[in-house]
């Protein structure tokens, strides 16, 4: 069960290290007992240090999005000629993801989401791709930013002795949030992307799994382009809502 963004807090060499965790029960199960669960049966979307290697022009990812997994990702495409970066996460770190985002962005190369992209993987890889690529099983799923609501934040202090309100005021803090806003602004998508429906005062009541999703006219709206699913959008969006997918709407 997921009840909020959980990040965890650090304050070090003026950084804010923000790592989403993520609450699993047996299979990858996300939901409360009382709702039909989204239940994630590929385990390697846990994988921790990702596996990631290259094949042929296309790049393989399985697993989280690490502090250095930006790095490594960048460096094996500009060494392979990659083309495809073939996805598989459950998310992880904001900024290594907005760094990912933006350099598949700037080389023009495509996203293929195999089992799962969700989180940060989501809000930063998949609409930074040229063309988007989506099988029928293929989730692809939300559940907030750095622009979420204060309330959708659970914060893990660990040894630092900061209250919440210090946390959201911190200036490192508020510059992750500048560039994600400068990140959504480079690549042509509304930054409301990744907590739109987190605004709605029943959020809780209309999505009890903190997770959704979006049709193709609502990514449309946000600015997401050219996405492709491989047996019609149709079918994505029957099957996705037949395993405990709720969506959203498109948002201003």
């Amino acid at each position: 069960m997921m009840n909020n963004i959980r990040v965890d807090v650090a304050f070090s060499r003026k950084a804010i290290r923000l790592i989403p965790l993520i609450f699993f029960f047996t299979g990858i199960t996300l939901a409360q007992a009382a709702w039909h669960p989204i239940d994630i049966q590929d385990e390697r979307v846990l994988l921790d240090p990702p596996h990631i290697y290259a094949k042929g022009n296309t790049l393989y990812f399985d697993g989280k999005i690490d502090e250095d997994t930006d790095t490594v990702v960048i460096s094996l495409i500009k060494k392979n000629n990659i083309r495809t970066l073939s996805i598989n996460s459950i998310g992880g770190s904001i900024v290594p993801a907005m760094h990912i985002g933006l350099f598949i962005f700037q080389k023009k190369i495509d996203i293929e989401v195999r089992s799962v992209c969700a989180s940060a993987c989501a809000n930063y890889i998949f609409p930074a791709g040229k063309n988007k690529k989506l099988a029928p099983d293929s989730y692809l799923l939300w559940h907030g930013s750095a622009h979420s609501p204060k309330s959708e934040f659970a914060l893990n202090y660990g040894q630092e002795k900061i209250t919440r309100k210090q946390f959201f005021s911190a200036p490192e803090f508020i510059e992750i949030k500048k560039m994600e806003r400068d990140f959504y602004r480079a690549i042509g998508v509304q930054y409301k992307i990744g907590f739109c429906p987190q605004r709605l005062t029943d959020y809780h009541q209309r999505f009890p799994e903190k997770w959704f999703s979006y049709a193709e006219k609502d990514l449309q709206a946000f600015g997401v382009k050219n996405i492709f699913y491989s047996e019609g959008p149709t079918k994505w969006l029957q099957l996705m809502k037949k395993n405990g997918v709720i969506f959203a709407n498109h948002c201003r």
